[in-house]
């Protein structure tokens, strides 16, 4: 999914923009944890745009698929603390309604 955001003030985003350097910005995972799956598919997508540019010899097959341009976003918050277990595997589309995940105690009640 790719999604236009405003620039912070003082952020490297900003930085890089203000010198005239074309940019992407790579986000996914969770704070203070690395998500194996999250890097590989980070790393495959920063190679992929590298071959797309011309910075890589480009493969001579196009695998993949189009990206996903969202309008608009916003963050999901829980009204309470707790275990998140996933409804819904990371990358799956979802609409407004669908459970993606539920706030559970220890021992997994809802």
């Amino acid at each position: 999914v790719i999604i236009e955001s405003k620039l912070r003030d003082g952020s490297l985003r900003e930085a890089v923009r203000e010198m005239g350097i074309p940019m992407l910005v790579y986000e996914a995972g969770e704070a203070l944890r690395f998500n194996e799956m999250a890097i590989n598919l980070g790393v495959r997508g920063i190679v992929a745009v590298m071959r797309e540019i011309g910075m890589l010899p480009r493969r001579k097959e196009k695998r993949g698929f189009e990206p996903l341009v969202a309008k608009s976003t916003t963050w999901v918050r829980a009204p309470i603390s707790g275990i998140l277990p996933w409804r819904r595997p990371l990358g799956a589309r979802v609409e407004k309604g669908d459970a993606v995940a539920v706030v559970a105690d220890p021992f997994g009640e809802q």
